[in-house]
């Protein structure tokens, strides 16, 4: 069997002989903006870094004088707490004292009764 000859259009492929045509906005967007460097690039994205760096800088001081606040705001209203709980207790031992009071000034058979100290279940007591 012998190879056919060169000239047979069957062995022969399709090489283009015009350059492919470039899109109108693929041609401007090449002579307009020429590729950046790698050092160029790396300037970028260190710049990027930076400002990403300062703003997290920042929310982070945000966020420490916002937990300063916060505990602020809690020790106020602890001690709030602890007043009214003092006030309450106080009223509270109030209403005893004025109900023994009452109780040894109707008779004097009870005047024994009310010279004992009896348990109380305030809050101050514990």
């Amino acid at each position: 069997m012998s190879l056919p000859p060169a000239s047979d259009s069957s062995l022969r492929t399709y090489t283009p002989t015009v350059a492919p045509k470039l899109f109108a906005d693929e041609s401007k967007h090449r002579t307009s903006h020429p590729k950046p460097t790698r050092l160029q690039r790396a300037k970028d994205v260190i710049s990027v870094m930076e400002r990403r760096l300062k703003e997290n800088r920042k929310l982070h001081e945000r966020i420490m004088n916002l937990d300063y606040k916060l505990d602020q705001i809690n020790n106020e209203i602890e001690n709030a707490f602890v007043k009214i709980e003092n006030e309450l207790g106080a009223t509270e031992l109030g209403r005893q004292m004025s109900l023994q009071e009452e109780i040894t000034a109707k008779s004097p058979s009870t005047a024994f009764l009310s010279s004992i100290s009896w348990p109380t279940h305030s809050k101050l007591d514990r």
